[in-house]
């Protein structure tokens, strides 16, 4: 029996962003017991930044007023980093392929002879 079909649901407590997440890792590839583990803690790291991320946007401001009344950055942008490097390095220690990335523009042929024929005419 492969991971897929041991955890098929998210675990509990696990929110939207988080589930999602879940999901589309699983539905892609079979992890170890280990992997699990760490898919566990990405969702739950990915949930709560994104409910930093929602608290970000519900600010007026993105800078409050430090203790001598200066103008610092607001606390949560400092999570929001802490959280978004967390997330980072989770999905980073997973080593599963980046498949949202767009793939590197390749020169085809065509593209290289209609450069050339581009270059002669003193285009």
């Amino acid at each position: 029996m492969t991971a897929v079909n041991q955890v098929k649901h998210p675990p509990a407590g696990i929110g939207p962003a988080g589930r999602k997440v879940w999901r589309d890792t699983l539905s892609d590839y079979t992890l170890t017991p280990a992997e699990i583990s760490v898919l566990h803690a990405l969702c739950t790291a990915t949930d709560q930044l994104r409910r930093i991320e929602n608290a970000i946007k519900g600010l007026r401001s993105l800078v409050s007023n430090g203790s001598q009344g200066q103008l610092v950055g607001h606390p949560l942008l400092g999570e929001y980093r802490a959280h978004a490097e967390t997330v980072r390095k989770l999905a980073a220690q997973l080593a599963l392929p980046d498949t949202t990335a767009k793939p590197a523009k390749r020169k085809t042929n065509a593209n290289r002879v209609s450069h050339l024929v581009a270059e002669r005419r003193g285009a």
